[in-house]
C-alpha cells in the first residue's frame, strides 16, 4: 500500500478509537444508573429517560432494564393497585426474556436484586433460591462481562448487604468481580 493508504486508514482507526471512547455504550450508561435509581429519584429520572430512548430496541440487557424499570416505578407510585400491577408486569417481562435467555447472567442477577426487594406479602419472590445457585455457580464469568467497574461495585454492594449469601459466597464474588 502506498503511504496515503497508510496515512488513511491510521486516520480512520484513530477516530474509531475516539468515538469509541467518547460515546458510552447504552447498555453501560443504563446500568450506571440502574441501583442508583432505586434509592435517588433523580436518578430513576435519568434512567427513565435513558430508556426511553429506544436505543437498542431488541438489546436483551436493555429490554430486561426496561422491565426491572417497570418494577422500580412502583416505588414512586402512590397508588396501591398501580404498583401491584407495575410490579407483577415488569417481572412477567423479566421472566420471559429469562425464559428465552436462561444462561444471562446478567439478568438472573437482576431478577434476584428485583425479587429479593419485593414484599413476601406478594409471593413474587419465587426465584431467590435457583437465581442465588445460578449467579454462584456461574460467577467466574462476572469478569468476562463487559461491564465497567461501577456497575460491579453497585453489584457487590448489593450482595454484601443482602443477608442472601455467606461470608464464603461474598468472598468468592469479591474476587471474581475484581480478578
Amino acid at each position: 500500500m502506498n503511504s496515503r493508504v497508510h496515512q488513511f486508514v491510521f486516520i480512520v482507526i484513530g477516530l474509531l478509537g475516539v468515538i469509541n471512547c467518547t460515546f458510552s455504550s447504552p447498555i453501560n450508561d443504563v446500568r450506571e444508573v440502574f441501583f442508583k435509581a432505586s434509592y435517588d429519584y433523580n436518578a430513576f429520572l435519568e434512567l427513565k429517560e435513558l430508556l426511553n430512548e429506544n436505543r437498542l430496541e431488541g438489546h436483551v440487557p436493555i429490554n430486561a432494564y426496561r422491565a426491572a424499570f417497570k418494577v422500580l416505578t412502583a416505588k414512586y407510585t402512590v397508588n396501591t393497585f398501580d404498583k401491584i400491577r407495575l410490579v407483577y408486569t415488569g417481572l412477567d417481562e423479566l421472566n420471559e426474556l429469562i425464559k428465552l435467555n436462561n444462561n444471562d447472567l446478567e439478568l438472573r442477577f437482576l431478577r434476584f436484586a428485583l425479587e429479593y426487594h419485593i414484599p413476601n406479602v406478594l409471593f413474587l419472590s419465587k426465584h431467590l433460591k435457583s437465581d442465588k445457585l445460578f449467579i454462584l455457580d456461574n460467577v467466574s464469568r462476572i469478569k468476562l462481562m463487559d461491564v465497567n467497574s461501577l456497575f460491579k461495585e453497585d453489584l457487590l454492594i448489593f450482595i454484601e448487604e443482602t443477608g442472601h449469601f455467606s461470608s464464603d459466597e461474598k468472598q468468592l464474588i469479591r474476587q471474581n468481580i475484581f480478578q
